[in-house]
């Protein structure tokens, strides 16, 4: 049985991220502004990583709301 391995933390989330908020843009990841000018992408893949309490993380990006909670989970909402 092949082993399944997971991407380390900062390249799944933030590719979901990215992913994500040029999809619901209908743009190209490649037109967005680079991510470190939203959040520093060191500091977050070490919160996440390290923290043992339940986390939060929002921030503004491109005109939205992103959000990461416990999970990993990753929810991007318009700022309208």
């Amino acid at each position: 049985m092949a082993r399944s391995e997971q991407p380390p933390i900062d390249v799944a989330i933030t590719r979901r991220l990215l992913d994500g908020v040029a999809s619901t843009g209908g743009v190209e990841i490649s037109d967005l502004t680079p991510l470190y000018f939203a959040v520093d992408p060191d500091a977050l893949t070490s919160l996440l990583q390290e923290s043992d309490a339940d986390v939060r993380v929002d921030f503004e990006y491109e005109g939205r709301t992103v959000t990461i909670t416990d999970g990993h989970r990753v929810t991007i909402a318009d700022d309208f």
